[in-house]
């Protein structure tokens, strides 16, 4: 459904609303932007300086030691989960200002479980974001983004700039080049409404049901 509704190649993504506004407001279709356009940032981890200054920088410390919580796929994963959490000190958080996030924070993978697409959590302390993977804000909806970049057209455009190499990944400059959909903000705006509210319900079913079954 959300590769659907996002797929703006045919004039008509199958929600009356939506196509009623894409044929008032957009006749000729909707207008397509690079990455590095439509972003306020786009950055990562290296962001910040060399190789070697991080190394003389930062440092991971336990939650005791810690200042920030350092934002890994691999915490995604776990859910977050404390006993496998990073930290980094204050001085390193400092360090790494270009790549600290707040909530809500769009993050993409690049190197493993590559286009992998999440959201900064809300978890109350200072974050910043870990290697191999790249954060950015945009100059719209972000949360129509974030919907956009799980849809197979992204993955597959993304694809189009790793290619088929023994270690996919990407960085910065090539996912700045990709180019993505900029509908008017009503658009986007009705677009998140309609699949925030469908994940609503998915998460709740994936909840409810096994408390249901057992």
């Amino acid at each position: 459904y959300r590769n659907k509704l996002l797929d703006f190649s045919i004039g008509s993504v199958g929600a009356p609303k939506v196509d009623k506004m894409l044929s008032e407001m957009c006749p000729d279709g909707i207008e397509y932007q690079k990455i590095s356009d439509m972003t306020i940032f786009v950055t990562d981890y290296v962001a910040s300086g060399s190789f070697a200054s991080i190394k003389e920088n930062v440092k991971y410390v336990s939650k005791e030691d810690g200042y920030a919580r350092l934002i890994r796929t691999a915490d995604y994963s776990s859910s977050y989960d404390e006993e496998k959490a990073i930290y980094v000190t204050e001085h390193a958080y400092n360090f790494l200002k270009k790549s600290n996030l707040t909530p809500g924070q769009i993050i993409i993978c690049t190197i493993g479980s590559v286009g992998l697409t999440f959201k900064a959590p809300d978890l109350n302390i200072p974050m910043t974001l870990a290697p191999n993977a790249i954060t950015l804000r945009t100059k719209y909806n972000d949360d129509f983004y974030f919907h956009y970049f799980k849809t197979d057209k992204f993955k597959r455009d993304l694809y189009a700039v790793y290619g088929n190499s023994a270690m996919p990944k990407f960085n910065k400059t090539q996912l700045r080049s990709i180019l993505v959909p900029v509908p008017p903000l009503e658009i986007q705006n009705e677009i998140v409404r309609i699949l925030n509210s469908f994940s609503e319900h998915t998460t709740l079913i994936s909840q409810v049901l096994p408390e249901e079954i057992a």
